[in-house]
């Protein structure tokens, strides 16, 4: 029963006869003078023991108590704990109910800790305070690494204020007994006791229908369909209900990785199986980052749960896996490839929503997001998003084509698959079970005289010919092309085998753009530049004093980035560029006429977007080569 209002941890141990008011007024001298805080000081001075202090804690917080040792830790459950929180906030998931983490934690009242948990999980946090040095015995016991801390003490970081400005008279202690040897006190109000973990777990929900209707959530997909040479993998459909009413531990780490991917709009989920463990790393903001660590005798569940749920047979190496709930849908292509340790299994997600975003909402630069608006207005030629795989052209792509006048124009897609829902525009998913290809696909929809042809991505000549002849004849065409720029798209197409006259004369312009990690603005500090940092702001004629870091805290997982930033380059040919594409020259001779014709390339656009503050110098190093545009 929750006490009607919070008393001070110090009153608490006064009340129950644990400490004496004198002992009480000296912690909270000395919490005034340094800031340690009374609990701390009166674990340091002897007065009390740790259990006695993390039992009152419980009574102030009305959060139950567990002695870690005796708990039946779920052993699948302890998986589930973000290895960075473990060990610099002490915390241990030591069991789940349905959607929520039973979590034991020494500082139960840190609230920020508790929302970057359940925001990294995706699952209600019920916490449940144990004793510090109990919870971190346990920890180390399960190999968590520990980040040295000052000090630690189960007191909270100021949920109860404990400071007061003068002492003040503490009522007489009751005449209950002090707590004997591994006993919890029975602390004031009725001689209440620390709450029963079972009052704190929710009742169990039955699980909902995994056939209900569902609503798609918004992703930040950028889908590479499967080249035409593969074979159409299966495809089968389930529900997050589902997974969760199966039995068996690898159901639930199974589970739990798909949910966490789509949550954080994740592009690919890697389990590796190693010599000592299972590995699970997902991709986040372009960074792979490790999920959990399983042991190794899960490997072979864990894979063949994976391969029933995406429909694969024994000897099958892809798959496609449909996972949805009541507010999310995302499709999971399945691939495993046999390693030395065991099968390796990589998911491609492809979170579906039913609205492409808002050209507005992509970050570009004003002048260019101006200018290729006036693009979309041209009556035909090609108009190209390059980039490199996960990049965010499809974003770009379907963000374009919301632009397009759609009331008054024929416009359809081509797609394999369809991955965003566009207003007034036929999309045409490629039929691959009928044995029909994508380029069969499109000539048909070009039979049909479109005014405007969406095309998913040029991949291989007979696609880009196609497309970029029914550009000359008179259709606006759009795609996107695997490239890491604006000038490299255009060589690209040429390298299909595609006739160099043919690219030249129906390209209209290119978009290229990068995405780079977005510095986390909780934990960013400036810092000084190092020697090839200042020269690349000052060759970019940007201001080169000082750049941005980040420290990492919770909010941001620790890794110091929290989402994406996308930087762009336009390029719209000029006749001296595209007679250095018809005749063949260097692609390092075309990148020169670019640049005198005005061109700003992707580093100078990311380099500024590091000046600012958004990105790190060092992020643009590693996705943009100095060669590049």
């Amino acid at each position: 029963m929750a006490s009607p209002a919070r008393a001070r941890l110090g009153d608490l141990l006064v009340r129950a006869g644990i400490i004496t008011p004198e002992q009480a007024d000296a912690a909270a001298a000395v919490h005034r003078a340094n800031g340690r805080t009374i609990g701390q000081q009166l674990l340091a001075d002897g007065a009390v023991t740790e259990l006695d202090l993390t039992a009152a804690l419980s009574y102030q917080l009305d959060i139950p108590l567990i002695r870690i040792a005796s708990f039946p830790v779920d052993d699948v459950a302890v998986y589930l704990t973000p290895r960075d929180l473990a060990g610099a906030d002490r915390l241990l998931v030591v069991g789940s109910r349905d959607d929520a983490l039973l979590v034991a934690m020494a500082d139960p009242g840190d609230a920020a800790v508790r929302d970057a948990l359940a925001e990294r999980t995706g699952r209600r946090v019920i916490p449940l305070v144990a004793v510090a040095s109990e919870l971190e015995r346990e920890l180390e016991r399960r190999g968590f690494a520990l980040t040295p801390q000052a000090e630690h003490g189960p007191a909270p970081r100021r949920v109860v204020p404990e400071a007061r400005a003068e002492p003040v008279p503490h009522p007489a202690p009751p005449p209950t007994p002090a707590s004997a040897a591994g006993e919890l006190v029975p602390f004031p109000r009725a001689g209440a006791r620390p709450r029963p973990v079972e009052e704190a777990l929710p009742e169990t929900e039955e699980p909902r229908d995994a056939e209900a209707p569902t609503r798609a959530a918004e992703p930040e997909p950028d889908r590479e369909p499967a080249p035409e040479t593969e074979p159409e993998p299966q495809i089968r459909s389930v529900g997050f209900a589902r997974l969760r009413a199966e039995p068996g531990p690898e159901s639930q780490i199974v589970r739990f990785v798909l949910a966490q991917a789509i949550r954080e709009h994740a592009s690919d989920i890697h389990i590796e199986p190693l010599a000592d463990r299972l590995r699970v790393r997902s991709r986040v903001d372009g960074v792979l980052r490790e999920v959990t660590q399983l042991p190794r005798e899960m490997a072979a569940a864990v894979a063949t749960r994976l391969r029933s749920l995406a429909g694969m047979s024994p000897t099958d190496r892809q798959g496609r896996l449909v996972v949805r709930d009541d507010t999310r849908e995302a499709t999971f292509d399945v691939t495993a490839v046999p390693t030395v340790s065991g099968e390796k299994i990589v998911l491609r997600v492809a979170e579906r929503t039913s609205a492409a975003p808002e050209l507005d909402d992509l970050g570009m630069e004003s002048g260019i997001l101006e200018r290729w608006r006036e693009l979309l207005r041209v009556p035909y030629g090609l108009l190209l998003v390059a980039g490199m795989p996960g990049m965010g052209k499809t974003t770009t792509l379907y963000a374009s084509a919301r632009e397009l006048p759609s009331a008054t124009k024929d416009v359809t897609t081509v797609e394999d698959p369809v991955a965003f829902a566009l207003d007034g525009v036929s999309q045409v998913q490629v039929d691959r079970a009928s044995g029909a290809s994508f380029v069969d696909t499109l000539r048909g929809v070009l039979a049909q005289e479109p005014d405007v042809v969406i095309v998913g991505e040029l991949r291989e000549r007979d696609t880009a010919e196609v497309t970029m002849n029914a550009a000359l004849a008179g259709r606006l065409a759009l795609s996107t092309i695997q490239s890491p720029d604006s000038v490299a798209a255009l060589y690209r197409v040429s390298g299909f085998g595609a006739d160099p006259y043919l690219v030249s004369a129906s390209v209209v312009a290119v978009l290229a753009q990068i995405l780079l990690p977005r510095l986390c603005e909780q934990c960013r500090v400036a810092a000084q530049p190092s020697m090839l940092e200042a020269a690349l702001l000052r060759q970019a004629g940007l201001n080169a004093e000082r750049v941005f870091t980040a420290r990492g805290c919770a909010r941001c997982g620790g890794t110091g980035r929290r989402g994406r930033v996308a930087a762009f380059e336009l390029l719209i040919p000029t006749e001296e560029l595209r007679s250095a594409i018809e005749r063949g020259a260097k692609i390092e001779d075309a990148r020169d006429i670019a640049a005198r014709a005005g061109l700003v390339g992707l580093r100078e656009a990311a380099l500024r977007l590091a000046a600012d503050g958004v990105a790190t110098v060092q992020d643009v190093i590693a996705r943009l080569p100095a060669s590049g545009a």
